[in-house]
């Protein structure tokens, strides 16, 4: 089993939030599709499963407006707090008030990934022929969301073909409707200095791109080959979705503090639960930050 699919990371991300916590489950007897409004389980209806609980199954959550505990079947809105509804097989687990959801974990995995730029991307390499006299070249509008440009070399076509040398260059940003010379992404690397034209041959650009820009990922990327993480990335990305969950846990149980106060064990200082959540996100930003140089000292990026 691949460890670095999405669907994977969020698996282990789920055991780990909830290895101290017992989840209430059952699962389906017949499977659903996108728009049926009425789940059969296989198991007796606890009385946790009641109209108002949320359901867990895959990535979507569900909201339970009726229960028949003789047929074992529950009504439900579909598709609830903005997840997505999806086609679900008999047999799947249906997880009753998760603390942590899977669709909450997937959330957090996207919002992190968007959040690394522009201290973590990937590299990607661009390769473009050019001609005599020029000065600049863009890049295409597959690479429009670029976080910068980390190395230009050349070949000329009557150079060695192992020499590439490097360039000086600057990246100039402007409006691909609008700007000469940017017809496609708004981005041009222009040559420093302006003298040094290009001749006849290529040039090869690695380029620094951010992991993701939309969230459109599925749970079967692989975010090693198909995202361009490395796979010790996949740890500091475990610990930020952690971080992120734990974080917001943490204020919502701290507005039941006084609620709870009297039923506090006196073994448990208060705001325990912060100080752990304060020691994650320590050991979160050392791992970062670690990556971070890692990346940076073998792709150096320029600010501009």
């Amino acid at each position: 089993m691949a460890r670095s699919t999405v669907g994977s990371v969020i698996d282990r991300t789920v055991r780990q939030l909830n290895s101290s916590i017992r989840n209430e489950l059952n699962t389906l007897s017949v499977g659903v599709n996108t728009t049926a409004t009425q789940l059969t389980m296989t198991y007796d209806l606890t009385p946790a499963l009641r109209m108002g609980s949320v359901l867990a199954v895959g990535l979507e959550l569900m909201r339970v407006t009726s229960v028949d505990a003789n047929t074992k079947t529950v009504d439900v809105i579909r598709g609830w707090q903005d997840s997505t509804a999806e086609s679900h097989d008999a047999g799947v687990e249906v997880i009753v008030n998760p603390r942590f959801s899977r669709f909450d974990v997937y959330d957090a995995l996207i919002d992190e990934l968007l959040s690394w730029q522009p201290d973590l991307f990937k590299v990607v390499s661009y390769e473009a022929t050019v001609t005599d006299n020029e000065e600049t070249f863009e890049l295409p509008v597959l690479l429009s969301q670029a976080i910068g440009v980390i190395r230009v070399t050349r070949q000329w076509e009557n150079s060695d073909s192992s020499s590439w040398p490097n360039l000086q260059y600057r990246l100039l940003r402007g409006d691909a409707s609008v700007w000469s010379g940017a017809s496609l992404s708004g981005l041009v690397v222009r040559l420093l200095p302006q003298n040094n034209v290009l001749r006849n041959g290529k040039v090869h650009a690695l380029i620094a791109y951010p992991f993701i820009v939309d969230d459109t990922l599925t749970t079967t990327q692989d975010l090693v080959t198909d995202i361009g993480l490395s796979t010790s990335m996949l740890d500091v990305l475990s610990m930020g979705i952690k971080v992120r969950l734990l974080s917001d846990d943490e204020n919502n149980r701290s507005q039941r503090q006084a609620a709870d106060e009297s039923r506090r064990d006196g073994a448990v200082p208060v705001n325990r639960g912060l100080e752990i959540a304060q020691t994650m996100r320590g050991n979160y930003l050392r791992r970062y930050a670690d990556e971070v140089l890692k990346l940076r000292t073998r792709y150096p990026l320029k600010a501009w």
